[in-house]
């Protein structure tokens, strides 16, 4: 039980806050925010022909599925929206979103694409999704939540995961309820191989589902959290980094912070081997690193020192840069600079020594 107790912390602290009771809007909760001559693109719900304005706010405000419209006042056309992101300039448009007041955030809007998430794993969340119909639980979504939780402060994440994952077959697109199967998945220790296999995916998948779901700053940056958590678990480190940069710039937590710097001392930009060409005429110690190095533009002689001097000449090119017109029979002292940079944008944090001796042929 206390090994379960500390993946419940790590997990809780790295994406603290966030509230499983769901909360369910009526009309007279939601209220319309409009903007002259604007039009929010794309996410089209419906058309209502020939309403006026008012109608066209009513018709949404009672569509629990709208979210936003778009009102032509010269065709007196509503453009019913399930979402809405951009939004552009446009004659003889109105465009209104529902916002609730009691809200503590802003809604967001549609949270964008996730251009680094593999696309096998979007097909494996969306196979997941329609699998939940399946579990036919007749308890009301309320309840297994209480229990859940109860049984997340009782230190069994594993109870709660199944309780959540039941909640969710009625509920699929409750956003709390993604995030907390998520972190119940994470902190569940599996039994055994395929168990371990079936929760890795269900974390990513609970996790991505959390960020699709999410309409607030604070849901959205702890949904990315538990996304890079879940891709770390995965062994997709590259991604995992990724993630945690988007949940760090909607909000500069302190545990993501942390969790995010050990993960990129560990996988980031880093040196990965070093090797010498010591049957060759002209021998060469070549340093290999774990990302492509940039192409065009840099020049990496600035950052490496052969026995504290600019190497004689150097080769850079793919993920390793070679320092050449060496001798046989003699010892190199080889220093990486910090600063020295990647192809995706990253830099070796720190310099690098390496002891290198070339042989005799």
């Amino acid at each position: 039980m206390l090994r379960y107790l500390s993946h419940i912390a790590k997990y809780a602290t790295l994406v603290a806050g966030i509230s499983l009771i769901s909360s369910f809007a009526t009309a007279a909760d939601r209220q319309i925010e409009r903007t002259q001559n604007a039009d929010y693109y794309g996410f089209d719900l419906r058309t209502e022909k020939d309403v006026t304005l008012d109608q066209c706010q009513s018709i949404c405000l009672d569509d629990k599925q709208c979210k936003a419209f778009t009102y032509n006042t010269k065709a007196h056309w509503c453009f019913l929206k399930s979402d809405f992101k951009e939004i552009h300039f446009s004659d003889n448009a109105i465009a209104g979103k529902i916002y609730e007041p009691a809200a503590v955030e802003a809604d967001l809007g549609a949270p964008n694409a996730l251009a680094f998430f593999p696309d096998y794993m979007r097909s494996a969340a969306q196979k997941f999704k329609q699998d939940l119909s399946k579990l036919n639980s007749n308890i009301a979504p309320e309840a297994l939540e209480s229990d859940a939780r109860i049984a997340i402060i009782n230190g069994d994440p594993r109870t709660a995961r199944e309780l959540y994952q039941q909640a969710l077959s009625q509920q699929p697109d409750n956003q709390a309820l993604w995030q907390a199967f998520a972190e119940a998945t994470l902190a569940t220790e599996p039994i055994n191989y395929n168990e371990q296999s079936q929760f890795k995916r269900d974390a990513v998948t609970a996790g991505w589902f959390a960020y699709q779901n999410s309409r607030t700053q604070t849901s959205r940056a702890q949904a990315l959290a538990t996304l890079a958590a879940a891709l770390e678990r995965n062994n997709l480190s590259r991604p995992a980094l990724q993630a945690y940069e988007a949940s760090l710039e909607l909000m500069n937590s302190a545990a993501v912070h942390s969790a995010y710097q050990e993960l990129k001392a560990r996988k980031g930009f880093r040196v990965l081997d070093n090797t010498v060409d010591n049957d060759a005429s002209n021998p060469r110690i070549c340093v290999q690193f774990s990302e492509e190095l940039v192409k065009n533009g840099v020049d990496y002689s600035s950052y490496i020192q052969l026995d504290g001097k600019i190497p004689p000449a150097i080769e850079a090119k793919n993920r390793q840069i070679c320092v050449e017109g060496l001798e046989h029979g003699k010892h190199y002292n080889v220093t990486l600079r910090s600063g020295l940079p990647a192809a995706i944008g990253e830099t070796l944090p720190a310099p690098i020594n390496l002891s290198v001796y070339v042989k005799d042929r």
